[in-house]
């Protein structure tokens, strides 16, 4: 009997192995069928986040439209109860000073820019509180140039710009979230965005703080693109060229480089990516060039130099001494 079990065994063993290798060979077909199907379906998420991305963008933008767009004589007038009005429609203290720098361009030309930096000094020393300096050049000059494109009457221009760029933000927040984290977030980040009231509210106002928002996010857009591309000349001079418009737009831009350079320095413990010493000297070369180009008219780096010193010696002498 032992003999019959020790000639048996070996058929057994024979025969199950037999089928294990049959069941192996078709749990590969069956795995390599899946995986060819795959790749079809993977790519319709994909398709679907887009779609479901221009559909928020979409709204985003609707709701970033000028209000005039939905006044009685504007395109949209038919729409206009699906689109948020703002409570105050009338000129506000510092829209009206934007309004007057834009008209002083239109009236005397982008050469009178530095009269109208004196002209700020000489009202502002009068005055005992502060109020919008011209130096915020990048958003004036936007606005002139809309009027010179597009033929805006220069209050409408400011209005216009600040809902453009309000839209690139929204744009652009969508990209970057895309980029650091893929299609989830940035459809969580884009729905945030295309209702944010901040967002909605700058883009119905002829204010700086939208159209400084899209360059401070810009900057930092970038300085992350460096760092997962180090040493690549072309995401070193778009940060560059970035820095140099930031500081243009408005004064406490120096906050938002602060932050940049935070972000430098904690990278060697955070290790967002790479640092290199090209990309320190763009950090450090993009605020400069900002005064290189006022250099091109000479009469107006004096002024902006004393403007600067005006402004530190008013917040200074604002500070309570022991």
């Amino acid at each position: 009997m032992g003999n019959a079990h020790s000639r048996i065994d070996p058929a057994l063993e024979e025969s199950s192995s037999g089928r294990s290798l049959t069941s192996s060979l078709q749990l590969a077909n069956f795995a390599r069928t899946i995986r060819s199907v795959m790749p079809a379906q993977g790519s319709r998420p994909r398709k679907i986040d887009i779609v479901i991305l221009a559909l928020i963008l979409a709204v985003g933008i609707f709701l970033r439209l000028p209000p005039r767009t939905f006044s009685s004589s504007g395109p949209l007038h038919s729409i206009a109860a699906l689109h948020p009005t703002p409570a105050y429609m009338r000129k506000g203290f510092d829209e009206g000073l934007y309004w007057e720098y834009v008209n002083a361009l239109v009236k005397e030309g982008i050469t009178s820019y530095p009269n109208i930096v004196e002209g700020y000094i000489d009202t502002q020393q009068k005055l005992p509180g502060s109020i919008v300096p011209p130096v915020r050049f990048l958003y004036i000059f936007a606005a002139y140039l809309w009027h010179c494109l597009f033929g805006s009457e220069a209050f409408e221009a400011l209005h216009q710009v600040a809902a453009f760029f309000s839209v690139l933000t929204l744009c652009l927040a969508a990209i970057l979230a895309w980029r650091l984290r893929g299609s989830t977030w940035a459809l969580a980040i884009a729905a945030l965005m295309a209702v944010a009231p901040t967002q909605i509210h700058m883009s119905q106002h002829a204010l700086v703080d939208g159209f400084f928002t899209f360059w401070a996010l810009l900057c930092l857009w970038l300085l992350w693109e460096n760092l997962r591309v180090p040493r690549d000349w072309r995401w070193l001079v778009a940060y560059i060229l970035a820095l140099s418009l930031l500081v243009l737009t408005k004064e406490n831009s120096f906050f938002v480089w602060i932050a940049l350079v935070v972000l430098i320095v904690t990278n060697r413990w955070l290790q967002f990516g790479t640092v290199t010493r090209e990309l320190v000297i763009a950090t450090v070369l993009g605020r400069c060039s900002a005064l290189l180009f006022l250099s091109f008219w000479p009469a107006a780096l004096p002024r902006f130099s004393t403007f600067t010193n005006f402004r530190s010696a008013k917040i200074f002498s604002s500070v309570p001494r022991s």
